[in-house]
């Protein structure tokens, strides 16, 4: 074999074996990432169920004060503590989304007692609130989106559930489907 031939064999070699290293480096840091995102749809009227906590959207309706304003997406829900201790449930209100399938509001309004009641609620005790979400008229006009509205749960208030499909290797959330 002469000088060049040995280079050659030497260099794709060396080129088979880093290839190799970087495959199995590349296998064992994936080895425990979520490969499928499994989504829990519910309807209106529904229970929920969360960790300690029982959830129900009652009623939904869209309000268009003036030609061009943004228009109130206004959902009534019902939420009841299952359990013997104070929750607080104020993650409904901060990080619950009202989205279509490529826009998501992330902000709802809530009155100030309300909200004050969900940040303490006590065991066995339920109360009924509206949330409303600002949406842009032309999420709604557009005729593709109407029937297409849904309200994702805040992960925090299921996160025993999240936890047990996260060692099934799957992301998980669950959301109350909006339906006219």
């Amino acid at each position: 074999m002469n000088k060049k031939n040995k280079r050659k064999i030497i260099i794709i070699a060396l080129v088979a074996l880093i290839s190799l290293a970087c495959l199995y480096r590349y296998q064992q840091i994936n080895r425990n990432v979520a490969e499928t995102y499994e989504k829990q749809g519910y309807h209106i009227g529904e229970n929920v169920d969360l960790d300690n906590l029982k959830l129900v959207v009652k009623s939904y309706k869209f309000v268009q004060h003036k030609q061009g304003d943004n228009v109130d997406a206004i959902i009534e829900l019902n939420i009841k503590n299952i359990s013997n201790k104070t929750i607080d449930a104020s993650p409904l209100v901060e990080n619950s989304k009202l989205g279509t399938q490529f826009q998501y509001q992330d902000y709802a309004d809530i009155s100030n007692e309300d909200y004050n009641h969900l940040k303490n609620l006590k065991p066995n005790s339920k109360i009924d609130f509206t949330l409303t979400y600002s949406v842009l008229p032309g999420v709604i006009d557009d005729g593709k989106n109407k029937n297409e509205f849904k309200f994702y749960i805040a992960n925090e208030l299921y996160k025993n559930e999240i936890i047990k499909k996260y060692k099934d290797l799957k992301l998980y959330s669950k959301y109350v489907y909006l339906k006219s």
